[in-house]
């Protein structure tokens, strides 16, 4: 994050060698891929295709739908009685989003691990942005607009559901939000947001687009502010951000450029990476 960029524009981003997104013009990101996989993750996620298959091979697929919604797939209520939508894949894997926020606040791979944090503190009012999960920040990271909340309006506003698929292969859940007069009172533009999450045995793909149906263009931010549950901090690295300027939060903005191949966090860390995603080596 930390870009600006003119609608209008594609923009996806995701972080986690179980939660792919494509990356373009976006300044921050973790990249995982099947290279960087330890042997252990690798085999966790064959033994659960391996376990996908079987399911297939011997019962075969529950696929009656009734409104569109299938029998994987459906609205549920999550806490404070929101509304939200769980999609569940045959492998065992799970995700729930809630449709206030757009917020994707749980990811189950089929052992039954949950990958998403969110904090114990978390108010779930329909009002106060969910904290944790993966936020959806939109048009501003941070607050350099003090009229508009920090983070922007998609993360406090309502989406809707435009699509729920299901199959033997994946669990599709997309989510519109666009600009309505409570939006245009805190940031007086036309725009139109698509959030897609595909689900399968090995893997979580959340893509955000973002598009300019007005006359006027805009500049905005746009991100997934994923919060990872991560078992220990002291064997969690950052890998793919050799090469990259970054300016160091914790340092009083301070620029520096990234040196290290394997970034490891032995303490309190904030930075912003800049420049082209996938740049790093």
């Amino acid at each position: 994050f930390g870009r600006r960029h003119r609608s209008p524009h594609l923009a996806p981003m995701s972080a986690h060698p179980s939660i792919k997104a494509p990356f373009e013009d976006v300044g921050w990101a973790v990249k995982g891929s099947a290279e960087e996989e330890d042997e252990a993750a690798a085999a966790a996620m064959a033994k659960a295709l391996d376990r996908a298959h079987k399911l297939r091979a011997s019962s075969g697929r529950a696929s009656s739908s009734e409104g569109g919604h299938s029998q994987g797939c459906a609205s549920s209520t999550g806490e404070g009685g929101l509304e939200t939508v769980v999609l569940r894949h045959e492998s065992g894997a799970t995700a729930e989003v809630y449709l206030f926020g757009a917020t994707l606040c749980s990811y189950k791979s089929p052992d039954g691990v949950e990958h998403i944090f969110v904090s114990p503190g978390a108010i779930f009012n329909g009002a106060k942005a969910i904290r944790g999960g993966v936020p959806v920040v939109f048009p501003q990271f941070g607050q350099p607009d003090t009229a508009m909340p920090q983070h922007g309006i998609a993360r406090t506003s309502t989406w809707a559901v435009k699509e729920i698929r299901d199959s033997a292969e994946e669990a599709c859940l997309t989510l519109t939000l666009s600009d309505s007069a409570a939006t245009r009172d805190k940031w007086d533009y036309a725009f139109g947001l698509e959030f897609a999450v595909s689900l399968t045995a090995v893997s979580l793909t959340m893509t955000l687009r973002v598009a300019n149906p007005g006359p006027a263009p805009f500049d905005f931010h746009a991100l997934l502010h994923t919060y990872f549950r991560v078992p220990d901090i002291g064997t969690t690295v950052v890998r793919g951000l050799r090469g990259r300027t970054y300016i160091d939060k914790v340092a009083d903005g301070v620029s520096r450029v990234e040196a290290a191949a394997e970034i490891h966090l032995p303490s309190f860390t904030d930075r912003v990476y800049l420049g082209e995603a996938g740049g790093g080596a």
